[in-house]
């Protein structure tokens, strides 16, 4: 620690033995050794996917399901409930700042459909300033934000959907904007051990990295400690994959896959809810973002067409065994459906134990009145 002079002010002398030095331009710089810094655990809200007390990115397309993901999410928080890949979670409150939903018809039906308990959610629509609602501001509101922490008490998540539209004037393409107000909810979020969740679409840029498709300043994707983007299946319009885009503090780097059902709340009110699809991908979102871009590049879904036509080539398989390895090479059961119904293949029974049997159009069993195509 540097000496001090009799010059030196009381205050700063205060300043110095906690641990601050005094530059040559009086400017203060706070600091610790390491060895003083107690050191702890990441206090996770999901698993190594999302932790609480830091910023997280959700990106994608519109009406991909980045909403119905939310819900979700809630579901699991209000109900200390078991997230898709097995992994439990505790009982929290949950905040929800959403500009493009309506909380009547379409916010709240989505979380009553996915079983998220009501009486924990709180939905921010305005703030009151002067006797005027206005819409709330991330760079003038986050006082008013924390207060609001503090009064419901237990919030372990604030879902900020989407982000830009409570950014104010700021330009969201100006790094140095993004980076100031980001760094403000940071701290928030590490002051509360609240997990901020905050929603972005995807621009139109040509771009087949994922990381550059998040619309505005890359400074959106550096603050958050982790980023997950939804996409669509190419294989499939129904389907759409949950996948990571960085994850600086967690180490599962593998991806979900989930399907948007219709759901009806109350017999009246018309809404829709996630359907998880059992498993995890591998496919990074760079992967199928070049998919996307290139469709004449082989999908999933021609390569579970080749390795399905190689098996066959000698002749009939049992379906189950061919099924079974094409699985194992990381292909979906749909996909291989699909795969099947292209080649045209067969099914024959072949007796109860033996089960079906499935060979290529072109070599076709003796009995083809036994051809059976959805088995």
């Amino acid at each position: 620690m540097s000496k001090i002079t009799k010059s030196t002010s009381s205050q700063t002398v205060s300043a110095v033995r906690a641990g601050i030095s005094k530059s040559t331009h009086s400017k203060i710089i706070i600091h610790r050794q390491a060895s003083e810094i107690e050191m702890k655990k990441i206090n996770w809200l999901w698993p190594n996917r999302i932790a609480r007390g830091k910023i997280t990115l959700l990106s994608g397309n519109p009406g991909l399901g980045k909403s119905q993901i939310i819900a979700y999410i809630t579901n699991i928080i209000t109900n200390s409930g078991i997230f898709a890949d097995k992994t439990a979670c505790a009982d929290g409150n949950v905040i929800i700042l959403s500009a493009e939903d309506d909380a009547a018809d379409t916010i709240v039906p989505r979380l009553k459909a996915a079983g998220a308990n009501l009486t924990k959610v709180t939905i921010i629509e305005s703030i009151l300033k002067n006797n005027k609602e206005n819409q709330f501001n991330l760079t003038t509101d986050i006082s008013a934000l924390e207060n609001l922490l503090i009064t419901l008490g237990n919030v372990s998540t604030i879902f900020i959907d989407p982000l830009s539209a409570y950014l104010g004037n700021i330009d969201d393409h100006r790094n140095g904007e993004v980076r100031a107000i980001l760094s403000l909810l940071a701290k928030l979020a590490e002051k509360y051990q609240v997990a901020i969740i905050c929603i972005s679409h995807h621009n139109k840029s040509g771009s087949t990295e994922a990381l550059l498709r998040v619309l505005g300043s890359i400074g959106f994707v550096a603050a958050a400690r982790a980023a997950f983007a939804v996409i669509k299946d190419p294989d499939d319009e129904n389907r759409r994959y949950f996948l990571p885009l960085k994850n600086n503090i967690g180490n599962d780097k593998t991806g979900l896959v989930f399907s948007i059902e219709p759901f009806l709340v109350d017999d009246v009110i018309e809404t829709s809810r996630i359907k998880w699809i059992d498993g995890t991908i591998t496919k990074t979102a760079d992967e199928i973002i070049r998919i996307q871009a290139n469709p004449h590049k082989k999908t999933a879904r021609d390569e579970a067409k080749e390795m399905m036509k190689e098996l066959l080539s000698t002749g009939s398989k049992n379906s189950a065994d061919v099924i079974s390895k094409i699985q194992d090479a990381g292909y979906s059961l749909r996909t291989i459906e699909r795969a099947k119904t292209d080649l045209g293949v067969i099914s024959k029974k072949s007796g109860f134990e033996e089960g079906w049997l499935w060979h290529l159009p072109m070599n076709p069993p003796n009995e083809l009145e036994d051809r059976q195509d959805k088995h």
